[in-house]
């Protein structure tokens, strides 16, 4: 079994116990934006948590 110490995620959850409200969601997502311009925003769980992903311009050219 992996010890998930040693196992390099690709993703970072940012969440609170009782949810994320718009203003937080909106906050976590412009100070990743402009601090981290390599990495993406996304909301997961209904909104109980914000997951954040580094981008993959393969699968973005993909997408768009």
């Amino acid at each position: 079994m992996t010890d998930i110490k040693q196992q390099e995620l690709d993703f970072v959850n940012i969440g609170h116990p009782d949810g994320l409200n718009g203003l937080q969601r909106r906050l976590v997502h412009q100070l990743v934006r402009n601090e981290f311009p390599s990495y993406r925003t996304f909301a997961r769980g209904g909104g109980e948590f914000m997951q954040v992903e580094k981008l993959d311009p393969e699968r973005e050219a993909m997408v768009s």
